[in-house]
């Protein structure tokens, strides 16, 4: 009987973890960030905030791997404003562009036009 009593208290012991786990996973908060009950007393879960979440993801990313790694700079002033007014066209203007640039024909070879734009690089910065 008292091998019994231990290995039913074991599996509800088992079945709330598993109950909390699945809880936690639901509402999307990492294990790590749950508070964990003290023994003997009642706490509710607390879940991590919307931002903190955010920090957590980004940090597990690959992007954010690159970044604390020093293998991404921070985008320059000028590239940041072209990307507000791209995102500022209208959807019409943007679809717009986009076919022309993948619709565009050139008299050369893309290849041929870095060559000669490297050429002429090479003597401005010679002379």
């Amino acid at each position: 009987m008292a091998s019994q009593s231990v290995t039913l208290r074991e599996l509800e012991r088992r079945v709330r973890k598993v109950e909390q786990q699945v809880a936690a996973f639901t509402r999307g908060t990492p294990p790590s960030l749950r508070a964990k009950p003290q023994a003997g007393k009642k706490r509710p879960c607390v879940t991590a905030s919307r931002a903190t979440r955010r920090r957590h993801a980004k940090a597990e990313s690959a992007l954010g791997i690159a970044q604390r790694a020093g293998l991404l700079a921070e985008l320059p002033h000028e590239a940041r404003a072209r990307v507000e007014r791209w995102r500022a066209l209208p959807e019409a203007e943007k679809k717009h562009v986009l076919d022309e640039f993948y619709n565009l024909r050139l008299d050369q070879p893309l290849s041929d036009l870095i060559i000669e734009n490297r050429q002429s690089s090479l003597i401005l910065y010679t002379a």
